[in-house]
Order: C-alpha cells, then sequence, then structure tokens
C-alpha cells in the first residue's frame, strides 16, 4: 500500500486513527502470553498500520503522548519507546522504497532486539539464557507485528473505512508470501503454546513428586527426633524448642539446599527454617504485598494477592511475586517457586512447609524457549526467500504472457514470430497453451481487421469529404443559407446566458412575410423559394449596419427571427422600422414583380421572459398582432391590447401558463348499460380560467392542437386518469373502463404507443380498462399508420373505440378491417330520435351493423327518456348523456357512483341522475 499520510480530517479517518492509536496503546500492555515469562505484544502492528496511513510525524507524536500517559498511570512503556524508535527508523526507509516487512525485520534484528538486550543487561546485570531469550522475543515480536501489519494494510479496506471508493489490487507474490508465513506462524505459535502447557504440566508434577517425596522424609525425621526426647512443658515439646535442633535436622533433609522447609506452629506461624536466608529475601518480596485468605492456613509471609495459585493438589501452590518490582516476566518467574504443605497430627506442630525455587527448572526451560524461536526465525527467512523465489518464478511467466498478449496491434502481429514462455507448471502450462490458440485466431482475424480497416479509410475519406456539408445542413437552413433554427436555438441560449451573467438587455424579432402562401400557391413553389431567398437577403442588408453582436435565421416556411444581443427597445423599434422599409420595394422574380411586407413581433428580455421559450412565444404572439392589424407593421409584445384576449394570440398563450399553473382539471361523465350499472366513464378535459372562468374545449382544443401543446396535455390527461382510477379503486369502488379521446397529432406522434405503455406500466393500470377513442377522420386520412397503431394498441390488451360514428368519411370496408371493439353513434343522430325516422333508421342500421361486427355500441348524447327508452329497444349496448349524468368532477363522480349503481333500471337511474343534473 502506498504511503498516504491521510490528514484525519473527517470523522471516518479520525476515528480510524483513534482507533489504532487506542489499540496500540491497549496492545502494549496486554498480549499472548506463554508460561514462564515468554510474552508477545501486539501493539506493533497497529501503530505500523497508522505509520503508513497518517505518516510517521503524526503516530509518534500519539505514540509519545500515550507511552507518557502510561509512564503516569505506572505501566511499563520500554515496548512503546522501542516502537517509538521503530516508527522513525522504518517510516524514514519506507519513504524511500515500501518495503514494510523487510524494513522493520532488519530493525528489529539490528537494532531493537540489541537495545532491549542492553537495557536488560543495564538492569538486571544477568547475561546468558535469559538475555538471549529477550532478544529472541523482542525480535520475534516486532517481526510478528510486521507481518500483521502488512496483512492488515494488504486485506482490510482502508478507502472505504475513508468514505473513498478505490479498486486496490494485491499482488500475487505479495499473497503467496503472506499465506506461506502465516502456516509457519501459526504452526509455531500451537506448537508452542502446546509445547509450553505439557512443560508446565509436567515441571509441576515433577515438583510435586519431589516436595512430597523430601517432606514425608523431612516429617519422618522429626517424627523420630520428637520420640527420641521427653515432653516438656509450655507451649510445645522440648524438641520443638530447641529451634536450632529442628533447623539443622530439616536443613539434612534438603537435598543439598535446593528445597527448602519451614515448621509451623498450632497457630500457622512458622518458627523454624532450613535455610532463613532464603525466607529472609522471600520476606523482603512479599512484605508489601499484604494478605489473602485461603482455604488453609498459608503463611502470611508466603501469601501475594494473584500470586498464589493452588495447583490440583490441597497444600500445594505456584506462588509468584507480584508484578510491580518486575521489568521482565522472566525474572518474576525466576524469583517464584512452588509450595506443599503437610499438616501433622491434631494437637500437634501444625505443619511441615516444602519450597521449591522455580530457579532450579527454569534456566532449561529458557534454554529450549531460546532454540525454539530462533528456529522459528531461520524457518520464517528460508520459507519467505522460498515464497519470494516460487511466486517470482510464477509472476515471470505470467508477467511474460501478459506481455505478449497485450492490446497493441504491433505486438498482435508479431506473435507468430515470438518464443512463447513456458512453464512447468500445469496450469499456468495449459493458460499458456490456451493463450496461444487465442492468439492465432486473433493474428488471422487482424489480418482481416487491417484489410477491411484499408478499405474503411478510403471511406472515411469520402465521408469527411461530405462532413462539412453535412455539417452545414445540420446548422443552416439549405434555400436560404441562414442560420436554422436549431442553430439559432443553441446561440440563443448562450446569449441568454450572457445577458444573465452580464445583466444586459436582449431583443427577439418575429418576422413572417405577409401574402407568401397566396404567392407560392398562385405562382409555384420555385418562385416562392426565390423569394424567400431574396427576403433572407433583405434581411441581411438591414442588418448590416447593426452595431452589436445580432443573428439572422430561417425557422421555417415563410417565418424568420432576428436576435440582437445588448439590443434595447429603441434599437429594436429601429430595426423594425429598417426592414418595413426595405420589403416596401419590389422583388422581381423572373418577371414577375412581386410585393411583399412583413409582420414583426418583438420580445425584450427580461421584462418579456427570460427563457428561449418565453420570448419565443411572446414574440410570435406580438408578430400575430401585427398580423391582425392588418399586416406591414410591427408589434411590441406588452402593446397587445387586453380586448385580445378572446383572440388566438393570448388565447395560445394564455394555454401556455394554463399548463404551469395546473389550471386544467378533469371531468368524468358515466357510461351506463341497460341496467343502470356504470361500465365506464369518459375523461373529458376541461380549463378553468381563474378570471375568465370555463373555456369551452371548442376554443383553446384547437389551438393546443395547432401549437402541438395537444402532445403533452395528451400525456398529462392519460396519466391524471390513470393516476385517478388507481385511486378509486383504492378506495373501494368497483372497476369500470375509462375511454380517453385521442388527437390527431396524438396519434400522429410516432412516440404515441410507447408513452401510453410508459403510463400504464408506471401507474400500474390494467390495459384492459382503458378504451382509446379515435374519429374516423384520422384512419380516412391515415389509413396504413392508422392500422400499425391501433394493432399495437390491441396486442397490448387496450380497447379501441370510433367516436362520433357517421359524421365523417364512413366506410364499411375499412370498418371491418379496423382493430375496433366499439362505434359510438354521434349525438347529432340521436337527438330527436323518435321524431326523425331517418335518424331512426341509420341509428337502427348502424346498431345492426355493429353487432354482427361483434362491436359494442354507445350511443352519445342521450338527454331524454324517450331517446333512452327508443336506443333500449333498439339494442343499443351502452348509453351517455346528459340524461345519465353531467360530465363531474373525480370527487362527485366517486360519490354518486353508489348512487348509479344501484338502480334497477336505466329510467330509475336516468330520473335520479337528470334531476340532480
Amino acid at each position: 500500500m502506498p504511503y498516504t499520510s491521510v490528514l484525519p480530517n473527517s470523522s471516518r479517518t479520525g476515528f480510524v486513527y483513534i482507533s489504532l492509536i487506542l489499540l496500540g496503546v491497549v496492545g502494549s500492555q496486554v498480549g499472548i502470553k506463554f508460561p514462564f515469562g515468554v510474552e508477545f505484544a501486539l501493539s506493533g502492528a497497529f501503530f505500523l498500520v497508522a505509520l503508513v496511513l497518517f505518516g510517521a510525524v503524526r503516530t509518534m507524536a500519539f505514540a509519545g503522548l500515550a507511552a507518557l500517559v502510561l509512564y503516569v498511570a505506572g505501566y511499563d512503556i520500554d515496548t512503546l519507546a522501542f516502537i517509538g524508535m521503530e516508527l522513525a527508523v522504518v517510516g524514514f526507509l519506507y519513504r524511500r522504497r515500501r518495503r514494510l516487512l523487510l524494513w522493520d525485520s532488519l530493525f528489529w534484528l539490528a537494532v531493537g532486539a540489541p537495545g532491549i538486550v542492553l537495557l536488560f543487561l543495564m538492569r538486571t546485570g544477568v547475561f546468558g539464557t535469559e538475555a538471549m531469550l529477550q532478544y529472541m522475543m523482542s525480535a520475534v515480536n516486532g517481526i510478528v507485528n510486521a507481518f500483521l501489519a502488512d496483512i492488515l494494510l494488504a486485506y482490510v479496506p482502508w478507502q472505504r473505512l475513508f468514505g473513498r471508493s478505490a479498486d486496490r489490487r494485491i499482488p500475487l507474490q505479495r499473497v503467496i508470501v503472506h499465506l506461506a508465513l502465516a502456516a509457519v506462524l501459526l504452526s509455531f505459535l500451537l506448537h508452542m503454546k502446546l509445547g509450553s502447557s505439557g512443560l508446565l504440566t509436567e515441571v509441576e508434577r515433577e515438583a510435586y513428586a519431589r516436595l512430597e517425596k523430601l517432606s514425608i522424609r523431612a516429617e519422618n525425621a522429626l517424627r523420630g527426633l520428637e520420640g527420641s526426647s521427653r515432653r516438656l512443658p509450655g507451649r510445645v515439646t522440648d524438641v520443638w524448642t530447641n529451634v536450632s535442633l529442628v533447623e539443622s535436622l530439616l536443613k539434612e533433609e534438603s537435598s543439598d539446599g535446593v528445597i527448602k522447609f519451614a515448621l509451623t506452629d498450632e497457630r500457622g506461624e512458622m518458627f523454624a527454617w532450613s535455610d532463613r536466608m532464603w525466607a529472609a529475601s522471600r520476606q523482603r518480596l512479599y512484605e508489601e504485598a499484604g494478605a489473602v485468605r485461603t482455604a488453609l492456613p498459608l503463611p502470611k509471609m508466603l501469601a501475594s494477592g494473584d500470586g498464589v495459585e493452588r495447583i490440583q493438589v490441597a497444600g500445594f501452590y505456584r506462588v509468584l511475586p507480584g508484578t510491580e518490582n518486575y521489568h521482565y516476566a522472566t525474572g518474576r518467574w525466576k524469583d517464584g517457586y512452588y509450595v506443599l504443605e503437610r499438616f501433622g497430627e491434631a494437637g500437634r506442630a501444625g505443619a511441615v512447609t516444602a519450597f521449591l525455587p522455580n530457579d532450579t527448572f527454569l534456566p532449561g526451560i529458557l534454554s529450549s524457549y531460546v532454540w525454539e524461536l530462533a528456529l522459528m526465525l531461520v524457518v520464517w527467512g528460508i520459507v519467505a526467500g522460498s515464497a519470494v523465489m516460487i511466486s517470482r518464478s510464477l509472476i515471470r511467466a505470467l508477467d511474460r504472457l501478459n506481455r505478449m498478449t497485450g492490446v497493441d496491434p504491433d505486438t498482435i502481429t508479431d506473435w507468430e514470430r515470438q518464443a512463447w514462455p513456458h512453464s512447468r507448471v500445469r496450469e499456468i502450462r495449459s493458460l499458456m497453451l490456451n493463450f496461444r490458440a487465442m492468439a492465432e485466431r486473433l493474428t488471422a482475424q487482424f489480418r482481416e481487421l487491417h484489410r477491411m480497416n484499408e478499405h474503411l479509410v478510403q471511406q472515411t475519406k469520402l465521408l469527411e469529404k461530405s462532413e462539412e456539408h453535412l455539417q452545414r445542413l445540420a446548422y443552416y437552413d439549405p434555400l436560404t443559407q441562414l442560420p436554422n433554427r436549431h442553430y439559432f436555438t443553441i446561440e440563443m441560449d448562450k446569449a441568454l446566458e450572457r445577458a444573465d451573467v452580464d445583466a444586459t438587455p436582449l431583443a427577439l424579432l418575429f418576422i413572417d412575410l405577409d401574402r407568401f402562401k397566396y404567392i407560392n400557391d398562385s405562382l409555384g413553389h420555385k418562385i416562392g423559394d426565390m423569394l424567400l431567398v431574396r427576403a433572407g437577403q433583405r434581411l441581411l442588408h438591414c442588418l448590416s449596419k447593426q452595431e452589436g453582436a445580432h443573428l439572422c435565421a430561417r425557422l421555417g416556411g415563410d417565418e424568420f427571427v432576428i436576435l440582437l444581443e445588448q439590443g434595447t427597445r429603441e434599437e429594436a423599434k429601429k430595426l423594425a422600422q429598417r426592414i418595413l422599409q426595405h420589403f416596401r420595394e419590389r422583388f422581381c422574380i423572373h418577371a414577375h414583380e412581386l410585393f411583399v411586407s412583413a409582420s414583426t413581433g418583438i420580445a425584450l428580455y427580461p421584462d418579456d421572459g427570460n427563457t428561449l421559450t418565453a420570448l419565443f412565444k411572446q414574440a410570435d404572439t406580438a408578430m400575430y398582432a401585427a398580423k391582425e392589424r392588418g399586416g406591414q407593421t410591427y408589434m411590441f409584445f406588452d402593446q397587445i391590447h387586453p380586448d385580445l384576449a378572446s383572440g388566438r394570440m393570448l388565447l395560445e398563450s394564455l394555454l401556455y401558463k394554463a399548463m404551469e399553473r395546473d389550471e386544467l382539471t378533469l371531468h368524468y361523465q358515466p357510461i351506463v348499460d341497460c341496467t343502470g350499472k356504470v361500465v365506464a366513464a369518459e375523461v373529458l378535459l376541461r380549463w378553468l380560467h381563474p378570471q375568465q372562468g370555463y373555456i369551452s374545449p371548442s376554443q383553446f382544443i384547437p389551438v393546443a392542437e395547432e401549437t402541438g401543446l395537444i402532445i403533452p396535455i395528451g400525456e398529462w390527461v392519460l396519466r391524471s386518469a390513470c393516476m385517478q382510477h388507481r385511486q378509486w379503486r383504492e378506495q373501494g369502488m368497483p372497476p369500470l373502463r375509462l375511454s380517453v379521446n385521442v388527437s390527431l397529432r396524438q396519434f400522429l406522434n410516432q412516440d404515441f404507443v410507447a408513452m401510453v405503455e410508459r403510463i400504464v406500466q408506471e401507474t400500474q393500470f390494467e390495459p384492459e380498462q382503458l378504451v382509446l377513442e379515435i374519429t374516423e377522420g384520422y384512419v380516412h386520412k391515415h389509413v396504413g399508420q392508422a392500422n400499425h397503431v391501433l394493432r399495437q394498441l390491441k396486442r397490448r390488451g387496450m380497447n379501441i373505440a370510433i367516436d362520433d360514428f357517421g359524421t365523417g368519411y364512413s366506410s364499411l370496408e375499412r370498418l371491418k378491417t379496423l382493430p375496433v371493439h366499439t362505434l359510438k353513434i354521434d349525438r347529432s343522430f340521436v337527438r330527436h330520435l323518435s321524431a326523425d325516422p331517418v335518424n331512426a333508421s341509420i341509428v337502427q342500421a348502424v346498431i345492426q351493423l355493429s353487432h354482427s361486427l361483434n362491436l359494442t355500441v354507445i350511443a352519445e348524447g342521450v338527454e331524454t327518456a324517450e331517446e333512452f327508452h327508443y336506443l333500449e329497444s333498439l339494442g343499443c349496448n351502452h348509453f351517455q348523456g346528459y340524461y345519465i349524468s353531467h360530465p363531474l368532477p373525480a370527487a362527485e363522480f366517486a360519490a354518486r357512483f353508489r348512487q348509479f349503481s344501484n338502480y334497477a333500471d336505466g329510467r330509475a337511474i336516468a330520473e335520479a341522475a337528470g334531476g340532480q343534473a
């Protein structure tokens, strides 16, 4: 992992930083411990991880602070002190070459472990096995911590912990070395753990056997001494009062002084020793330890808190001095001993206590530890070197294979001439053979691609020649060579951004040629096209003396636009007047003298709008207002008189705003069958203007068709109706079909089917419940497309209805082939049905024809009971009209739905609904 030196400036990074330091501090006092004072601390691993992640300076500073806190608290800080030195040296070397395990191993073998041994000699003056053990423990401990740190750095997702996304890849060589060293480490640690536990058990067993054997001998000797003497008055017998005699006897039985004896009286107090000097030294070790209660009268001077441990048998203890006076655990074990208490007969002396010092066994045990740790280091080094060599051998072959199979085309052409690498590893050899076979196939394919590429180069040259032409077609009008709508829109957006940043005005002039349609229809398109070219040239001539940035473009047809950046009202007015003046002159085209004027609408930024759409709309509205004044004039948008509100331009403008202000709403008119059950509802669009009230659909629907607003309006109607239907179903309303009208412009839209399907899926609407109404005229004008679209809708499960049947170009042949489900008889045939025999005959024929084609018939405009019953007698399936109900808002429709559905016959439903309407 690279030397990141991440600053802990976020909560996640700070948490990781503090956690590593705290784990390091805890690990310096808590580690892996083995019997006889061999232990390993785990602090170095966490400090090394912090070193790599956060840098040496910050890690050393915090480690120093932690050492100071531990020192004040009375803890041993030797480990942290040497770790601080380790961080300084390894951090310096690591920044130059990132080999953490190598540098740390060298540090502990050459600097850290010798330093700890030197400190050990200065403190204890003991040289030999214990000093070698300190060296081995320190070296192994440091190297193991470096190994653990390397594993943590390699496999813990540190970047993710820091809140970053990074895809780190671990080299194969590193993985192999880690696995090999981990196997060695775990096996040695397990062997040491099991071996030391077994060795401790063996030592305890031997100590107990020796103590028990010699204690029995001492008891027998004392018993013999007592038998040869007479009793004396006092606390004990005469022989017990002769302490020197007793101690002399105990000393003879102490196995050359290795085992120490003490004799206690009935009160548990020792009064005779085989080695008083040794007892005095033990007394000094425990005089500050205090007493502890035990189940047996263990002498107070031997009780040392946690240092006393009973082993297996009652009266057999291992005693270790407290940790306060020891820097090294081996010294504590060295000064410890095993104790065996044997009690005499009741009323006699209390007990014979035997002591066996640990240093009887310790030298040999520590020596075995030294050899085992040394062996571990040697095996560790051999395995590490072997793993590196093996991994390099594998990686060398893979690297060569990687270089040969690179994506460089030159390499592919050289594959046949290059010598492929070999490997004795079966899997790698199989991989190489597969790559070689694939390379041969790729070489052949590459040659074919090279041949095709040469052909493509030739084609590219031809394409480059036409690119300029295509580029011009994309941004310029091919007839007038003026910028087209697309190019003008891009430049207009940029101009608006500049005007917004610089707080400057902007003027948009919308120009339409008067009488152009008449000239084009009368003299032909050729003359009309030439007239458009001349008109564009005159507009450019009008702009030739215009100051500031400007742009003239043709939108299409006879519509032109001019953009004036930093254009004030006065400048726009002067330009409009100049255009009028130039267009008063005649156009001479092929011996024709043509007189064409221009109507100009002007919108100003930011007064009339601050978006491209708004400015286009306002300028277009102003242009139509100029035309209504007779043409050959110009108008600013803010000059439009309020009286024009009923006109087409303002209605169009209000319709744009109606969508933005949610002024459009939906009403629902029920469709019932002969029993009075509501089977469907027609969705009808209504416009409630805040000032003008309801505006008739006959007024605004044609405007929406012309402007293209019918596309977003139609999508909104369908989506809102489907969502309302879903809401009704959630409220418990029975299922019913929704009948939605589709305009011609919607129907001809290439995305119409996809739009309907998308809305049905998004609103979780059942397609079978949707009826799409189209008029006969759509089908008559676009037979092929109509059949294609209707069949797509039918395949998706939707129902199709022909609206206003009989009013357009009715064709029985077309009706037979169309994939429709329903015919709706126009209200013009239903009105005065009983009094008009011609209408009655037509309606009867339509109903019979529909039934023969398995079509459902709906009668629209049913307004009287006579019409309802007459249609019912003719076999009409469904009924719709004011006699049933007026179109209702969604809430009112839902409230009256139960009322409709509960009537038993059509008359009851009609009377109730008609009365409420």
